[in-house]
């Protein structure tokens, strides 16, 4: 399997949410879009951190249902790059190419988090 062939399924769109919005308005889109992170961009839609199911998960574990009111900012695991979605998703082929088996994908993905 290929990133092209996951990228033929889920689709090239990128779901973002920003740092202001709830926890709760995260927990409805991850489940509305069918995915497992968000994309948190602040101003100029640039990449201030990613939250995820497991960061919800995480979060609900520890302080309990509460944490849904919680702006996403406070939740989500930050970015030290500050950079636009489309530099991610379509001009670095230096992380992955649609080419490349999800296995090496999963290798880059892993060394970088």
């Amino acid at each position: 399997m290929t990133v092209n062939d996951i990228l033929l399924h889920k689709g090239r769109q990128v779901i973002t949410i920003e740092p202001t919005a709830t926890v709760a308005a995260a927990v409805r889109m991850l489940a509305q879009r069918r995915v497992g992170a968000l994309v948190v961009t602040g101003a100029e839609y640039r990449i201030v951190g990613i939250i995820s199911e497991r960061d919800v998960v995480r979060v609900l574990d520890e302080i309990g249902p509460a944490v849904l009111d919680a702006p996403v900012a406070e939740v989500m695991t930050v970015s030290d790059g500050g950079v636009t979605p489309p530099s991610v998703v379509f001009v670095d082929p230096g992380t992955s190419t649609p080419k490349a088996p999800v296995v090496a994908a999963t290798c880059i993905m892993s060394s970088i988090a």
